[in-house]
């Protein structure tokens, strides 16, 4: 407990900027009045509202993978994130995925490629969580298989795009292929979700021409 007569001293002598008295009266009939210093006690408001921001702003980055600008593949001239294997990635590339199988659905067995430098641990680790019919080969794409394929992987903080090339029609192989980009956000609830399907009606590379570069609204 502060005296309010030492207090009402160090005013004086101007030690302190200023003073709340929790009693209004002349603290001099009161010298035992509790004195707080509102400039400490603004300070401590003010690190305390810091601390809770850059506590959410790490929980954030962490719970999201740390990835948040990545490139796949790389954007020429680019600081990006370009390692396939990062965590964040795998994470996109499973719920892409999950979304084109979902929109499409195949009856058979389909052969997952993922970008160059994907590493068979990483495979292991995406494709229980894809689907049971989901599987890779090491020495590439099997003859006959249907594949689906991861082209580019494009993530912007919490906002992401994949784009995943497969069979126009699973049942016919000849059908040719088919791009659609995968819109995707994160939140600390949800954590990477769907948010949009585009199927592109022309060819894969007509298609790669007009999408955007970057996780935003997409004009066809």
């Amino acid at each position: 407990m502060i005296h309010c007569s030492s207090v009402a001293q160090n005013i004086r002598d101007r030690q302190f900027t200023y003073f709340y008295f929790a009693n209004t009266a002349d603290i001099s009939s009161f010298p035992q009045t509790r004195c707080y210093n509102a400039t400490a006690h603004r300070g401590i408001v003010m690190l305390h509202r810091v601390v809770v921001l850059l506590i959410g702003l790490f929980t954030a980055t962490s719970l999201s993978g740390c990835a948040t600008w990545v490139n796949i593949p790389p954007h020429a001239g680019d600081a990006a994130i370009h390692d396939p294997n990062e965590e964040t990635v795998r994470h996109v590339e499973v719920a892409a995925l999950r979304a084109a199988l979902a929109d499409k659905p195949a009856d058979q067995d389909v052969q997952i490629v993922l970008p160059p430098g994907t590493l068979p641990l990483t495979y292991d680790t995406i494709l229980p969580r894809i689907s049971p019919s989901a599987m890779w080969s090491s020495r590439g794409i099997s003859e006959g298989m249907t594949v689906v394929e991861v082209k580019e992987i494009r993530i912007r903080g919490s906002q992401a795009a994949v784009d995943v090339i497969r069979p126009w029609d699973y049942k016919v192989p000849e059908s040719g292929r088919q791009l659609m980009t995968v819109d995707m956000g994160w939140d600390p609830v949800s954590k990477w979700q769907v948010k949009r399907v585009v199927s592109w009606h022309t060819s894969v590379e007509k298609a790669l021409q007009k999408r955007p570069n970057g996780p935003v609204e997409i004009q066809r």
